[in-house]
């Protein structure tokens, strides 16, 4: 008896806050090892006070406990428990260095540590490691101290005459009525209605409020969202517009000038994007978005002509003009798909709409014989796709990394003929496209 009442698991038992995490990288590989553990004590009955109860018994002790060397004492103090479990995760060469240790009241020192190196795969056997070793430990350590009930003391034997002997009754079977379905707990609030069933669970188990809780696990569903952003572009980012032009000598005596060739479209190169968006979730997996900004880019011109006699080229010289910065308004109406409802990584799938506004080339003339033609400004359109993973601190500021690619189906490239010439330029076509890699920070509101 004496054993059973040491084994058997008391409130309190455990505190198990969320594993440190090493890097930015790793906090999602911390959560889910931590949820394993939590997930996996709860299955053999032991009484464990998770992440969402150490948050609200002691939220400024809750996350990196692993890195302040008094937080486990500290953290036992608080919240009273047999044994505290202090984890860290870090990420190496693809893999997961995980460091376990077990701390125990009025004792700064570990009684116990577990270290090994995972990939994702084996964090449920780790976690069974895990809660194996808990068991093993808990029956060797006293119980909180007012929480063990006391135990009778063993009466004295008494002389018993044997009794007679009775006989059983027959014993009747009687049908069994038929168990009424489990109904599953709804939310009244339809944040938390529209989360994952897993998600929905945690909710019902934390014991907190909606509002409490969604920010507790970063959930995005209602948030106004603020970034500043800035990108590499490599693609179609430059322009370059060629004109030439014929003349030959009229009867008057004065030049004629012939219709010109003309050819523009945008280029291949390199650039910079900057600027801002706000965006908006209306549930945990869409964000709408609307983002505006500057491009910077390349723009090059060459002209030319040639004076033709009677079929002979009597004169010609061309110009090439010194290339020069161009910016671009960028305007890009924005969605994200993210994949996961909560939790400080949240990968995503992008789409949207790519619009962009150019100016217009003002050619210098050469005065008295060669008159070329200017080109206007306009605006230029394509569809973009990618993928991206935004990184929600524990308050309100957020970070993203991404790359979108966007096909370029307007302008199309400006062609004109032209009369009478000899030589052209070799037309650069674009590729039609463009990847970027694109970074940001923000705030969620």
């Amino acid at each position: 008896m004496l054993l059973l009442f040491l084994s058997s698991a008391h409130a309190g038992d455990v505190l198990l806050p969320e594993f440190t995490a090493g890097s930015f990288s790793d906090f999602e590989a911390a959560e889910q090892l931590t949820a394993r553990i939590d997930d996996e004590l709860t299955s053999r009955r032991v009484s464990v006070d998770g992440p969402d109860v150490i948050l609200r018994g002691a939220e400024d002790l809750a996350v990196g406990c692993a890195e302040e060397p008094g937080c486990p004492s500290e953290l036992l103090s608080r919240m009273p428990a047999r044994l505290a479990v202090i984890g860290r995760v870090s990420s190496q060469g693809g893999r997961f260095v995980t460091d376990v240790s077990f701390y125990t009241p009025n004792d700064p020192s570990p009684i116990e540590k577990l270290s090994r190196e995972l990939s994702s795969a084996d964090f449920t056997d780790f976690s069974v490691a895990i809660a194996d070793t808990i068991e093993s430990l808990l029956p060797l350590l006293p119980p909180i101290p007012g929480s063990a009930p006391d135990l009778p003391d063993e009466p004295d034997p008494i002389a018993m005459e044997p009794a007679e002997p009775i006989e059983p009754d027959p014993i009747r079977l009687e049908p069994l009525e038929p168990l009424e379905p489990l109904e599953r707990e709804v939310s009244d609030d339809p944040r938390i209605r529209s989360l994952p069933w897993q998600a929905q669970t945690k909710f019902f188990a934390s014991g907190m409020g909606a509002d409490e809780w969604l920010v507790a696990h970063r959930v995005r569903t209602g948030k106004l969202l603020f970034e500043v952003q800035g990108a590499a572009v490599f693609g179609d980012v430059s322009r370059r517009y060629d004109t030439r032009i014929s003349v030959s000598t009229g009867s008057d005596g004065a030049l004629e000038q012939g219709t010109p060739y003309e050819y523009e479209d945008f280029i291949q190169g390199t650039g910079q994007l900057f600027g801002a968006s706000i965006g908006y979730a209306p549930i945990w997996w869409l964000e709408t978005g609307l983002f505006a900004g500057l491009m910077m880019g390349g723009k090059e011109l060459t002209t030319g002509w040639e004076q033709i006699e009677d079929g002979v080229l009597v004169d010609e010289d061309n110009e090439v003009y010194t290339p020069t910065s161009a910016m671009l308004g960028v305007i890009e109406p924005r969605l994200r798909m993210y994949f996961v409802a909560t939790g400080a990584l949240k990968p995503y799938a992008l789409g949207g709409v790519h619009l962009r506004i150019y100016d217009g080339y003002d050619v210098p003339d050469i005065a008295g014989k060669i008159n070329y033609s200017n080109r206007p400004g306009g605006l230029g359109a394509g569809i973009n796709a990618g993928a991206g993973l935004a990184f929600d601190t524990a308050g309100q500021l957020t970070g993203f990394i991404e790359v979108p690619w966007t096909y370029l189906f307007s302008p199309p490239p400006h062609y004109q003929e032209g009369t009478a010439l000899l030589t052209t330029p070799e037309k650069a076509p674009g590729s039609e496209q463009m990847l970027m890699f694109r970074a940001g920070v923000g705030m969620r509101l």
